[in-house]
């Protein structure tokens, strides 16, 4: 049975005759054999569906890794402290990070310990190749470090994970919230939506909290990530003293519920092309929503995982140092010069209109931290 088949299947049990897109998504992505995330198929990079900032080189995992260095430092020394990343992909982001402390801070190696959190098989078997040099263990989730440690101290992070999580999607219709919902048209044979009551209390809790923000246009659409609120209140039960540093598509209310984006912020990509119909060819892409950001600020709040900072990633990375890898040179090829690359990955990563105002980051803080590190500690351009 192929993945379209499984939805089908999904759809004609269920008592409704659709499945919610959370469902949906949810298979489409993380099917344990046909899902998107869960395919033996690169994903990153010119082969791959899209670019990441850890993707265009090594400089972004480089400064994250000055960043992070500087933050364990302000730590008291307590053993052990631990840098835990969620969702890794290839492993690169983690590995331009410790080659970075390998030249800077080598004894950070050895003293803390690195962990990766990871569900899928073939993104492990990608990771473990790509670290093989360095000391890192592997779980398949939070709860598995939480259990093995009696609370968890140092850094925690992510780097485009949350935009994946599962969303349900609601609709304002001019009088109430409805609920677009998948289902099967066996004459055109294809998926289409449909439109339902409110599934559960849940989504009218969070449409609640956000009624005041959003904009009440006929057709107005909300994608509702309640994955993304559970993970950062997870993560704070567990963790006892340090940062969270969340990097990823997004916005706060203000900037969120616009009129322009009456539409919601559901994208798909394959091959480099965006499209914004997630029920063709389930599988065989990416499907990614914006964050709400002010809605992880205040889950964590609620666990006293408190707001350290909130940027562009441009800001984060000119906090963080990036500028000062900036290199002269007198290559004549702007494009085969190694420094000559280098830089321009640094303005790739910077610069607005591209991954610098695109890219947001959150950092929150659990316990006594200093907030004048890097990242943190406000910087300019000269």
């Amino acid at each position: 049975m192929d993945l379209l088949e499984t939805i089908k299947s999904k759809i004609t049990q269920s008592n409704e005759r659709s499945i919610s897109f959370y469902e949906y998504m949810n298979l489409a992505l993380y099917d344990p054999t046909y899902g998107y995330y869960s395919r033996a198929k690169k994903k990153v990079g010119k082969d791959g569906d899209f670019y990441t900032s850890s993707s265009v080189g090594p400089v972004f995992g480089e400064v994250l890794g000055d960043i992070f260095a500087d933050m364990l430092q302000t730590l008291t020394p307590e053993e052990p402290l631990y840098l835990v990343e969620f969702g890794g992909g290839t492993g690169g982001l983690m590995a331009d990070i410790l080659e970075e402390w390998k030249r800077k801070s080598p004894g950070l190696i050895e003293r803390i310990r690195l962990v990766m959190i990871e569900k899928s098989s073939y993104h492990r078997a990608l990771q473990e190749q790509k670290l093989r040099a360095f000391p890192v263990q592997w779980l398949d989730s939070w709860e598995s470090l939480c259990f093995s440690a009696s609370g968890i101290r140092g850094i925690i992070y992510s780097n485009e994970l949350l935009d994946a999580f599962p969303v349900y999607i609601t609709e304002w219709t001019g009088t109430e919230w409805v609920e677009i919902r998948v289902a099967w048209n066996e004459e055109e044979r294809r998926l289409e939506e449909v439109r339902s009551k409110l599934a559960h209390a849940e989504l009218e809790s969070y449409l609640g909290n956000e009624d005041i923000h959003i904009p009440k246009k006929q057709g107005f659409r909300v994608e509702i990530n309640l994955d993304a609120g559970k993970w950062v209140e997870a993560i704070s039960e567990g963790f006892t003293h340090g940062y969270l540093v969340t990097i990823d598509y997004g916005f706060l209310r203000p900037e969120l519920y616009i009129p322009a984006r009456s539409n919601g912020t559901l994208m798909c990509y394959r091959q480099h092309i965006a499209s914004d119909d997630p029920l063709v060819d389930p599988g065989e892409k990416d499907i990614t929503t914006h964050l709400n950001f002010s809605f992880l600020i205040e889950k964590g709040e609620e666990t006293n995982l408190n707001q350290l900072g909130y940027y562009n990633q441009s800001q984060f990375l000119i906090n963080g140092g990036i500028l000062s890898k900036l290199q002269s040179h007198d290559e004549t090829d702007p494009f085969q010069g190694i420094v000559s690359k280098r830089n321009r990955t640094i303005r790739q990563l910077i610069m607005p209109g591209g991954m610098g105002e695109t890219f947001k980051v959150l950092v929150q803080g659990k316990g006594e931290v200093n907030r004048q590190v890097l990242g943190l500690k406000q910087q300019g351009w000269v």
